[in-house]
């Protein structure tokens, strides 16, 4: 179990990393952590997960139509054992980015 699942982080300047902690609260065993891409790096520490996110630039398209941010939602899938069984964890990181 984790303390929270899902982590907003606000406002993020694109290009800027940001380090983002997951805390684990239960007894187990880690056993892996896979991004949803390349921007953001998963490292397990003792009982956290930190995830280095490093948002990307806004897309060509959406600079053509004026925007000047955008939504992103980045995804980590952490496999822990638990008790006597393998458990899967979608864990989130919330942010709006800005140029």
């Amino acid at each position: 179990m984790w303390k929270s699942e899902n982590i907003n982080i606000g406002r993020v300047k694109a290009k800027e990393p940001v380090t983002v902690k997951f805390d684990y609260l239960s007894e187990g065993i880690f056993v892996s952590a896979k991004s949803s891409c390349g921007c953001s790096v998963p490292i397990w520490k003792d009982n956290y997960l930190e995830v280095i996110y490093t948002p990307n630039n806004i897309a060509k398209h959406l600079e053509n139509e004026g925007k000047t941010e955008y939504e992103s939602v980045k995804h980590i899938t952490v496999i822990m054992i638990e008790g006597y069984g393998q458990k899967n964890y979608d864990l989130k990181i919330q942010s709006t980015v800005y140029k």
